[in-house]
């Protein structure tokens, strides 16, 4: 409830709109630097729905992207 709260206090006074989804991904990373395949694994969402919404905050610049060292993924 807190949260559904939150959101809409954001969205009501940000210029940035942040879907529910985003919130969920946001909050399960936090002070965390996890690779996409975590995110996947511990977010119930498709991954190519998390690959979406990643791609999605991070164009908002809410998260930063990093291309992992020998890793091609």
């Amino acid at each position: 409830m807190v949260r559904k709260i939150a959101e809409k206090v954001w969205n009501q006074q940000s210029e940035i709109y942040i879907s529910n989804s985003e919130w969920y991904i946001m909050a399960r990373i936090y002070k965390k630097r996890p690779t996409i395949s975590y995110v996947t694994k511990n977010v119930e969402i498709s991954s190519q729905a998390i690959h979406k919404f990643i791609k999605n905050i991070s164009a908002k610049g809410l998260v930063e992207i990093q291309n992992v060292e020998n890793n091609k993924k």
